[in-house]
């Protein structure tokens, strides 16, 4: 039985991460399946939607004939275009991201206590899992509302005003191929954006999580008059070794994510701005209400999550050395005093994450952002 709850144990992050691989499967990658075969078919995604999509998006956005076809166009236009820079950039770090997986699971195996064992059961894994369902649900209810408003639109349009090389608006044959294809790639750019915009803050979230559990572990030092001070000393070392593998996460995952966050900070200043300009002058309809108001929940969703727990793990990085010092090294040997102050000192260093090396992973980005899309609605209402 033991053995079994230990297995559970290990398996914390594994589980919280497994839940990107059907994503990614629906991709072409992470797949047991025939090597060529998906081989083919990453580059039919590739080629169809990760590119395609976005450049006949590009394209109706050049050739828009009003201002509220463009503002119409721009929101998706922004969301597609960003859409493929960070799956692109996520795809070549994908190896990576599974040895991060591991490491997080070497932080979990060190999940002995039963309190350690609770908090990351219901303050990790519990959001981890909450935050992958709720960006499933926000994006995939924005694809269906958009389906729902063309059906109930009157008149033949596409889901996304944009070009194609066909002649939809006189063929009923090419306008229903036009449709699907538009409709498979709104679903595909979907599965794409919640690798993109879940990743970050699940990762961070887990992180935090284990410097908090880090924090738990330290300052109960001491405090077992039945442990010799050989093992409190060896505790500490391993307690060290966890701040490690904590750092090396932290580097490791500002470098994955560091593109993709810059993108998603100006692209979601953009989108903000041109949903705000499309719901206040141009919808017309209640469908269409109700799509850009989804669309704009959809953005702050897509930000604050990340930005929320970026500080978390600040918060929790900087309550390191509060914990080493309420341990109980005053009983303990010099040279467990030594390392103390060693860790100690380590552990004082600032270390915050940055998206691009200009934009900090932190809440004040998150108001930074809302700023800077206020900033553009002026820009765009000055010269209307």
């Amino acid at each position: 039985m033991k053995k079994s709850n230990k297995l559970n144990k290990t398996e914390y992050s594994i589980a919280i991460f497994k839940r990107f691989d059907i994503y990614w499967q629906l991709l072409g990658y992470k797949t047991k399946y025939n090597a060529y075969l998906m081989y083919i078919y990453q580059t039919i995604i590739t080629i169809a939607v990760t590119i395609g999509f976005p450049l006949h998006l590009n394209i109706g956005l050049l050739l828009a004939r009003n201002q509220e076809e463009f503002f119409n166009n721009m929101a998706l236009n922004v969301a597609s275009i960003a859409c493929t820079i960070k799956i692109i950039t996520y795809t070549m770090h994908i190896n990576e991201m599974e040895e991060l997986t591991e490491l997080y699971a070497k932080l979990d195996a060190r999940l002995q206590k039963n309190d350690e064992s609770t908090y990351f059961q219901y303050k990790v894994k519990r959001f981890s899992h909450f935050m992958v369902t709720m960006f499933s649900t926000s994006y995939f209810s924005s694809g269906i509302v958009l389906l729902i408003s063309l059906a109930l639109g009157g008149k033949r349009r596409l889901l996304c005003p944009a070009w194609l090389p066909i002649d939809w608006e006189t063929s009923s044959f090419s306008y229903i191929c036009a449709i699907i294809y538009q409709y498979i790639g709104l679903c595909m750019q979907t599965v794409q954006n919640v690798i993109n915009d879940a990743y970050s803050p699940v990762a961070y979230c887990t992180l935090a999580g284990h410097v908090h559990i880090l924090a738990m572990r330290i300052s109960k030092i001491g405090y077992n008059a039945k442990m010799a001070d050989g093992i409190n000393a060896t505790e500490l070392h391993e307690c060290f070794e966890d701040y490690s593998r904590i750092m090396c996460i932290h580097r490791r995952l500002e470098r994955i994510v560091s593109i993709p966050l810059l993108v998603q900070f100006l692209a979601n200043a953009l989108n903000i701005c041109a949903a705000l300009v499309y719901l206040l002058f141009f919808a017309d309809n209640i469908i269409g209400y109700i799509y850009y108001i989804m669309f704009l929940f959809s953005i702050i969703v897509e930000l604050f999550p990340v930005c929320y727990y970026g500080s978390l793990m600040e918060d929790e990085l900087r309550n390191l050395p509060y914990a080493l010092f309420t341990c109980k090294w005053f009983t303990q040997t010099n040279v467990f005093r030594r390392s103390i102050i060693v860790f100690t000192q380590i552990s004082l260093r600032n270390v915050p994450a940055f998206a691009g090396g200009l934009f900090r992973i932190h809440l004040d980005s998150f108001f930074a952002t809302c700023k800077m899309a206020y900033s553009f609605f002026t820009l765009v209402m000055s010269i209307k």
